[in-house]
């Protein structure tokens, strides 16, 4: 007679490590519950795991960007699968077209030459028919496409002897906007983990932002690295800024 396999509540079991004591203190509930839902089913996707913890996609990503800042999730570990993008009404442009724009709407000029700096390479058509759909068909402005910095991270050391520098882990000086053309710059889902060791400056450094001027926005972005002069997130300010959830 066969031998039965008796169940026991090890087998319903998952194992978290013991980094995520570090953090819990400064998770809020969705970063919990997204914290627990990978953890029980890391195959799961991001739309997959919001569904069933009734979030929207979007705060189920910005609570997995958490973690990973915080080096639960690491980078090479497997990520959530991405939800594939509705492209049913998404154009693309010949090169014609591309051309086109390139010679005759300065912005989206500038939109390209600030991309190609941005990513380091040259920009396929690919790429550029995208850009130009963000700018021409969704008619997002270019000073939203260029002044949204997101999903960076720094490791490095970061310092300077000059004393009018303004220092911050990812993002020195956020340029400032103007509230009579909406136009506002912005840095989210970012961190930064390396020091920022420069005690010269006149001004405060950030771990992330190192000086925020008016009509800028910072929010989900974390600070894991010392500061040697100034604050976590955000060195310096000015007082017409908004931002939220910081580390």
């Amino acid at each position: 007679m066969a031998s039965k396999r008796i169940k026991t509540p090890a087998d319903e079991a998952f194992l978290i490590p013991r980094g995520v004591m570090q953090h819990i203190a400064g998770a809020n509930a969705e970063e919990l519950k997204t914290l627990i839902a990978f953890f029980a089913a890391p195959e799961t996707t991001v739309a997959e795991a919001a569904r069933d913890m009734s979030m929207t996609v979007a705060e189920c990503e910005k609570a997995y960007a958490f973690w990973r800042g915080a080096g639960i999730f690491a980078e090479s570990a497997a990520k959530p699968k991405k939800v594939a993008a509705d492209t049913s009404s998404y154009r693309n442009y010949d090169s014609a077209e591309i051309a086109a724009a390139l010679q005759q709407k300065g912005d989206f000029s500038l939109i390209c030459s600030v991309a190609q700096t941005k990513l380091e390479k040259t920009l396929t058509k690919n790429d550029l028919s995208t850009l130009l759909y963000l700018y021409d068909y969704a008619a997002i402005p270019c000073q939203v496409i260029c002044g949204v910095i997101e999903y960076c991270c720094n490791r490095g050391k970061i310092s300077s002897d000059k004393p009018d520098s303004n220092l911050g882990g990812i993002v020195g000086y956020q340029e400032e906007g103007n509230e009579f053309d909406e136009q506002k710059w912005m840095t989210h889902d970012c961190y930064n983990a390396g020091a920022i060791s420069s005690t010269a400056q006149k001004s405060d450094s950030g771990g992330v932002v190192g000086y925020v001027d008016n009509m800028g926005s910072v929010y989900c972005c974390y600070n894991y690295g010392q500061v040697a002069k100034g604050n976590g997130v955000v060195g310096t300010h000015k007082k017409n800024r908004d931002w939220y959830h910081e580390y």
